[in-house]
């Protein structure tokens, strides 16, 4: 493998995807995962998180450290490890993420606010959402706010599931320890609808992935960043994406649609391939969507 060209100091902008590129994340609890993963063991090898955007079939990542071997190590362990998990999650086996991931260093100060940019701006670019910041997982808006997508917590009104899974996240964060799959999804569905978005920007925040502060310090501050990237999308033409002229509001679309049906996404790898054909002509005849993305979602 050809040797990765890094720079102290730099900048590392990472992409990674399926091994098929169809779509790794279909709910919450995947990102939630995943990015548990991430928090851990970046803290783990000393790496600071400047950008980080979850899409559907992919991940961003704008990463800072003193060697790029440590960059590999800690994407080494900590993708394998959410791979394991999300393997016996969805009771599918096998390889889930290319063996190699796209790399990409920003040297000059141009370079690296042009990739935050392009970075937190990924879901406004593929049609998901308006600004970054209306969208979580782009992770922006928790620059602003510690429950940007939920209302503030009333402990004395909250519920006694609430209040015990909060303390369960405060637990595991301060050990940097990740919540297993069905753990996190028996205290979600626990839930009502307001709550469970209250223990979401709870993780997020206890979790504490990207150094904010760092990444302002490129714009000149916290203020002076949000204003650029809302007037900035960013480019990246230096790592090999699977770029696709569909939105990817029709992946949102779709498993809304698959959802609402009772139709579980968590079935989708153990699905007939008759089973899936079924649903990719429910889905054209329902969603807007494309075949190509179909394939994705169905993975087939």
């Amino acid at each position: 493998m050809k040797k990765r060209k890094f720079w102290s100091g730099s900048i590392a902008h990472i992409y990674q995807r399926a091994t098929d590129k169809g779509v790794i994340f279909y709910d919450e609890i995947d990102r939630l995962i995943f990015y548990m993963y991430i928090s851990v063991y970046s803290k783990k090898y000393n790496i600071s998180v400047l950008g980080a955007s979850i899409m559907y079939t992919h991940f961003h990542l704008s990463l800072r450290a003193d060697r790029m071997t440590t960059i590999s190590k800690c994407l080494q362990d900590s993708i394998s490890a959410f791979a394991r998990a999300y393997n016996v999650h969805y009771r599918r086996q096998g390889n889930f993420f290319k063996k190699n991931f796209g790399c990409s260093c920003k040297r000059s100060s141009k370079e690296i606010r042009n990739n935050l940019a392009y970075v937190f701006n990924n879901h406004v670019e593929k049609s998901i959402c308006k600004t970054a910041i209306d969208h979580r997982w782009s992770l922006l808006a928790y620059a602003l706010s510690d429950n940007p997508f939920s209302e503030p917590l009333n402990k004395t009104k909250a519920s006694a599931s609430l209040l015990k899974s909060l303390k369960i996240v405060s637990k595991n964060a301060k050990r940097q320890k990740i919540i297993r799959y069905d753990h996190l999804e028996k205290m979600l569905s626990s839930l009502y609808h307001t709550e469970r978005e209250q223990l979401i920007d709870h993780i997020v925040r206890e979790y504490s992935l990207i150094d904010f502060k760092s990444s302002a310090s490129f714009f000149g501050g916290i203020d002076y960043m949000l204003d650029a990237l809302n007037n900035m999308t960013g480019n990246e033409y230096h790592i090999h994406e699977d770029y696709s002229n569909h939105p990817d509001s029709g992946y949102t679309y779709a498993i809304g649609y698959l959802n609402e049906n009772g139709i579980q996404t968590r079935m989708v790898y153990n699905m007939s391939e008759k089973k899936k054909r079924w649903l990719a002509e429910l889905l054209i005849l329902n969603v807007d969507i494309s075949e190509s993305q179909i394939r994705k979602l169905l993975h087939f």
